[in-house]
């Protein structure tokens, strides 16, 4: 699974036979994946990385196949909005992140509406928002 492989080192020796593997990634019994995805992996040259997104797609259609819930996270709000706002790459001040996170959530939740063609996903795709601070605390 090239999507869900990039960035990660371990990898078990011995396979067990009680446990499920993806792409030789141990992901145990679980019934339900969340996926975090950052920026970097999300947004090539200020734009949503298609090719990045189709290799997840199809990862995530081999889950799914398997009879397992996938949940995404996903950044690139603020840096899809940089782009739109033309705020350039430097720091921003509280008010222009709040800016480019609200222009930049419209891409991003049109990048990945288009993604969900796929047949598979399709009874079970959705898109929301949620902006929380960094300071916030979750429980």
């Amino acid at each position: 699974m090239d999507a869900i492989n990039k960035n990660k080192n371990e990898r078990r020796e011995t396979p067990r036979e009680d446990t499920d593997y993806i792409g030789g990634v141990e992901i145990g019994r679980a019934k339900r994946l969340v996926i975090k995805i950052g920026s970097s992996l999300l947004i090539s040259d200020g734009k949503l990385n298609i090719d990045w997104v189709e290799s997840l797609i199809a990862d995530i259609e081999t889950l799914r196949s398997q009879g397992k819930e996938v949940i995404i996270v996903s950044s690139g709000a603020v840096a899809l909005g940089r782009v739109t706002l033309e705020l350039g790459t430097g720091s921003l001040t509280l008010e222009e992140s709040q800016a480019a996170a609200g222009a930049g959530q419209i891409t991003l939740s049109h990048g990945w509406q288009s993604c969900w063609r796929h047949e598979i996903l399709r009874p079970h795709k959705s898109s929301s928002q949620s902006m929380i601070p960094n300071n916030a605390a979750v429980t």
